[in-house]
């Protein structure tokens, strides 16, 4: 399923703000998704899928910095609201000495000491988050949220308060009522966890060896102050909650930048019958986080849960979640927000029930610019009006 891309603006959108546009590229020519732009108290965006960005800002001139981790960042003084063609060049990347053995391990030890010590870390934030459920060539579910957050270094979301949102799904899909927290308890940086015995507990540091093979891959930017070690992990023998992927790891301050991989999940939560039955469950995840007073903080996740259903006897469908998460504010609220915050406890249905918007509301919103393919599945749910639109629709009685 193609990976869909926001760009959001800050939460002071309603002040006097002064716009910068642009794209950034490679060296290619290419566009780069997932690319931070942010400048120094908080107000930040990403590029979209076309490497494409929107940035509002409250001064100017101002500072920004432009990082992506596998580019080498760039900090760039704007004085006027302009069209900004931004190139990036690549980290150069080498193969080290030794790729498999005690490094790779050490660096993951690291960068868990790394979380743990940043526990007593927390941070205020503004995200927004899209889940799109499609099953073979149907899109079955939509669901949009504006949420206020507290969120740990070490530990991820804590506590959230939506501030606006929508849903609605078409009949005859699979729900899953907890994807919302499926996908906050991916967001922290801390490799410990993703690695899970089948049990689905936490992996003992001393176990990790064990269980799985680490390797440094290739680094980026080497011997120098933004040097990235890519550190790839693999399981011995694959289990229900084994997990296979890429750590990017600052080697100077064992800050974990990038987490890409895929993790098994099991299937037991599902009902078996003769009418269902899940097959394989895993998580594609690509996590991104940028460094915030030397503390990994979350600036967007893709995600795509997939799993493969077996219907009666033999018809075997695949039903993928897509889920895009960004957070576009790291500033201090000038509110109550903040007291307000609630650890999330609710299903999904009863959380999105909580804050109804209108259609205009969202057609009209200044913090999304949507993608081509991104106003098709919104259309197709808006036409349709199925069951289940309390966010975009009034439920009929």
């Amino acid at each position: 399923m193609k990976l869909f891309f926001l760009i959001l603006l800050p939460a002071s959108v309603f002040c006097q703000t002064y716009t910068l546009t642009g794209s950034v590229k490679d060296t290619a020519n290419t566009p780069i998704p997932l690319v931070n732009i942010f400048t120094s108290i908080g107000e930040g965006t990403l590029t979209n899928e076309n490497g494409e960005f929107v940035l509002k800002v409250s001064a100017l001139p101002v500072q920004i910095t432009v990082s992506h981790v596998s580019f080498q960042a760039i900090s760039l003084k704007i004085s006027e609201e302009k069209i900004l063609n931004i190139v990036l060049r690549e980290g150069i990347k080498t193969l080290p000495e030794t790729t498999v053995g005690n490094y790779a391990l050490e660096l993951i030890k690291k960068a868990t000491d790394k979380t743990r010590q940043d526990s007593i870390y927390r941070h205020f934030g503004r995200g927004f988050y899209r889940r799109i459920q499609k099953e073979s060539d149907k899109y079955t579910l939509l669901q949009e949220i504006f949420f206020d957050a507290k969120i740990s270094s070490a530990f991820g979301f804590e506590a959230i308060l939506p501030t606006a949102s929508r849903y609605t799904f078409h009949d005859g899909n699979v729900e899953n009522k907890f994807m919302f927290l499926y996908t906050l308890r991916h967001s922290s940086p801390g490799p410990p966890l993703r690695f899970r015995n089948d049990k689905e507990g936490l992996l003992p540091l001393s176990d990790y060896a064990k269980f799985y093979t680490f390797e440094v891959e290739n680094y980026i930017n080497p011997d120098s102050p933004n040097e990235i070690a890519v550190v790839l992990c693999k399981p011995k023998e694959k289990s229900n909650f084994s997990f296979e992927g890429r750590f990017y790891i600052r080697t100077s301050t064992n800050g974990v930048l990038r987490i890409k991989g895929r993790r098994y999940t099991g299937k037991q939560n599902y009902t078996k019958n003769f009418w269902f039955k899940v097959k394989e469950a895993y998580f594609d995840f690509d996590i991104n986080y940028l460094e915030k007073d030397e503390h990994s903080v979350l600036s967007g996740i893709d995600l795509d849960y997939v799993l493969n259903v077996q219907y009666a006897s033999s018809v075997i469908r695949p039903i993928i979640e897509h889920v895009s998460l960004v957070m576009y504010d790291f500033s201090v609220p000038k509110d109550d927000s903040e007291k307000n915050l609630k650890t999330i406890v609710m299903q999904e249905d009863q959380l999105f029930a909580t804050t109804q918007e209108s259609t205009e509301f969202w057609e009209n919103n200044p913090i999304i610019k949507r993608t081509p393919l991104e106003d098709e599945v919104i259309k197709a749910f808006e036409k349709k009006k199925k069951k289940g639109g309390n966010m975009i629709f009034p439920t009929q009685k």
